[in-house]
């Protein structure tokens, strides 16, 4: 585990078993309500058509999870990514501004797959958007 802040006490872990329905109901909920095309599908649709879409694309890709030091079943963000393309990052509400986010991802990511109207708002200009990927 590697620490975040000490007086937080807020660790970056691998994923584990248990932690993947956490993925799934985050970013389905996150992309199709922070995204204004993909919420014009059906939810129903949406919801188990694109559940495996990301059961491809988390089964190639690198996760890291942030979590509290003494409590690692609390998972406070994480982030989904494969070489220099991010895929998703999720951080909870309660636990943003704190810099989470910016542990979770890998310093040489240079293009997003998915991105909300949030990721929009603060995606670095110099990174890419290809949902192609």
């Amino acid at each position: 585990m590697d620490s975040i802040n000490n007086e937080l006490k807020i660790s970056i872990r691998e994923p584990e078993e248990t932690d993947i329905p956490f993925f799934f109901t985050t970013w389905l909920h996150g992309l199709y309500y922070g995204n204004s095309w993909f919420n014009a599908i059906d939810k129903d649709v949406f919801y188990e058509k694109y559940h495996e879409v990301l059961k491809l694309l988390l089964g190639r890709s690198s996760l890291r999870v942030a979590c509290m030091e003494d409590e690692p079943d609390v998972i406070l963000g994480y982030s989904v990514f494969t070489d220099t393309t991010l895929h998703w990052v999720f951080v909870k509400k309660a636990w943003r501004k704190l810099g989470i986010a910016k542990r979770l991802i890998p310093q040489d990511i240079n293009t997003v797959s998915h991105l909300t109207k949030l990721g929009k708002a603060l995606k670095p200009k110099d990174w890419k958007f290809n949902p192609f990927l």
